[in-house]
């Protein structure tokens, strides 16, 4: 069964790097075996043998981070929250799109569900990832520059460079073009063009 999902991913294996019938084996700090995913006791055992704090002096305690006061009201502020998060149903945004009702006639016309799928009526993209089949939210027409902004531009986004958010993006979400997407709204913005240094 492993071998064929490897096979149905397009990848190849190496006769030397593998290792079959294996009870348990070390990867990257950790030990797999018939238990599961564990840390390797090597890596972790200075933690274990880490002393335990002391107080510097009797009766004292550390004071929580908490505050005293109650917390009365939480205040919203929607122009400061990226518009991802603000979005509550993709269902009934998805419902709105031609593009995707042209997606879910397809798969009803062909019945091969092998690339999309619904799940609680919103429709994702499947791709095959390392750590197994994973599904990306399909993002419509006219939200994408929105979820371009919300990803690159917010406060907390950084302005990365086109191959950060690239990658940022393409675990997450799917649209069509979103490689070539991704590479104009990089390049066209302002901040970061602002800010790239000149040539000495």
């Amino acid at each position: 069964m492993v071998l064929q999902c490897i096979r149905d991913a397009g990848l190849t294996l190496t006769h030397e790097k593998c290792r079959f019938g294996q009870r348990s084996l070390k990867i990257l700090g950790h030990l797999m075996d018939k238990d599961g995913i564990r840390p390797d006791p090597g890596k972790v055992e200075a933690i274990r043998e880490f002393p335990t704090p002391k107080p510097f002096r009797k009766n004292h305690q550390d004071a929580d981070c908490l505050p005293r006061s109650p917390l009365l009201k939480i205040e919203e502020h929607t122009e400061d929250i990226p518009f991802l998060n603000t979005i509550t149903s993709f269902e009934s945004e998805q419902n709105k799109d031609p593009e995707v009702a042209n997606i879910r006639n397809e798969m009803v016309r062909k019945r091969d569900s092998s690339k999309f799928k619904e799940f609680n009526g919103t429709l994702y993209r499947k791709i095959y990832d390392p750590l197994g089949k994973q599904w990306l939210l399909f993002i419509q027409k006219h939200l994408r520059e929105d979820a371009l902004k919300s990803l690159h531009d917010a406060p907390t986004a950084g302005h990365l460079g086109f191959a950060k958010i690239y990658d940022r993006i393409r675990r997450k979400y799917f649209w069509p073009g979103l490689y070539r997407s991704v590479q104009r709204y990089v390049s066209h913005c302002r901040e970061c063009q602002r800010r790239k240094s000149q040539p000495q």
